[in-house]
């Protein structure tokens, strides 16, 4: 007697090339068109301003309407200014480790507060929070580059990025909630490799690559301050080349914020900012000339 097989059991998923077919629905066209006008919703906008040090960028969070900031390790610009009378005196809470930082932002999503702005300051010294949390937490402190040690094939880096863009999608439940964000910066200059020619020298947020990438990604805008340079150069360099020509600066104290992207300095404007803004020398003002080009 001959034994007949069983079939073979039928595959988990689709085999390749078979795609399930679904049943149709009525009136898919009408479903997929029927999609109305978008609703504006009551989001928080999310600036990020970065600039030298001694520009004005804590001044800038202190004087919005009803701010709270959460400051890094060893950031006192805020309690200097406050003792001197330079700002008014706002909520705020100095922040030591990661998990501190985390807790308190996913905090803030879920209580009832007043609160409309946050301040934060600054994000280099909240970075550096971040990859000594990974280091000690997932390579045992290790910052070598041996097998399991932070600096091994870039694993460090990698996991520093997914732990930064997992706070970056706690303060998108802030600004879900209406509260908007202003993340301070300090600038660096920084060589941009150029593909379509000579590479160059520009101002770039002071930030490892992969985090500052994740951020520029997730601000609505980012604002450049700077001082206005005015350089009195020398006869013997007046016939030279720009990039070629020296002399002295005798400017510097006119400071603006410029809105859009340059070669020279990162920027960006989903906002309808100017091109550039001017600040006044009057720290109680300087918010307000960001402000008045908010919704």
């Amino acid at each position: 007697m001959t034994t007949v097989p069983p079939p073979p059991p039928k595959p988990s998923r689709p085999l390749p090339g078979k795609l399930p077919v679904g049943k149709p629905v009525a009136d898919a066209l009408d479903v997929v068109l029927d999609f109305g006008d978008t609703p504006l919703k009551d989001i928080g906008d999310k600036i990020l301003v970065y600039a030298p040090p001694g520009w004005g960028k804590t001044t800038l969070p202190a004087y919005a309407e009803r701010p709270m900031i959460l400051k890094g390790p060893n950031e006192n610009g805020y309690d200097t200014l406050l003792k001197y009378g330079n700002v008014p005196n706002v909520p705020s809470r100095d922040i030591q480790t990661w998990p501190e930082l985390r807790a308190v932002t996913q905090k803030l999503a879920v209580v009832q507060h007043d609160r409309k702005w946050l301040g934060l300051d600054s994000l280099t010294v909240i970075e550096m929070l971040c990859r000594q949390h990974v280091c000690d937490t997932y390579f045992g402190g290790d910052w070598g580059e041996s097998k399991g040690a932070f600096g091994s094939w870039g694993k460090g880096e990698d996991k520093v990025e997914a732990e930064w863009c997992l706070w970056l999608n706690d303060l998108e439940r802030l600004t879900a909630k209406g509260m908007s964000i202003m993340p301070l910066c300090h600038s660096e200059v920084k060589t941009v490799k150029n593909p379509e020619g000579a590479d160059y020298d520009s101002y770039q947020i002071a930030l490892r690559p992969k985090t500052r990438a994740a951020t520029e990604r997730w601000a609505n805008a980012i604002l450049f301050g700077r001082y206005v340079t005015a350089v009195d150069v020398d006869s013997k360099s007046a016939n030279k080349n720009t990039a070629e020509q020296k002399g002295k600066g005798v400017g510097g104290r006119v400071r603006i914020m410029r809105c859009e992207n340059r070669d020279s300095a990162t920027a960006k404007n989903q906002m309808k900012f100017p091109e550039t803004i001017d600040i006044p020398n009057d720290p109680s003002q300087a918010f307000a000339a960001i402000a008045k080009y908010l919704k």
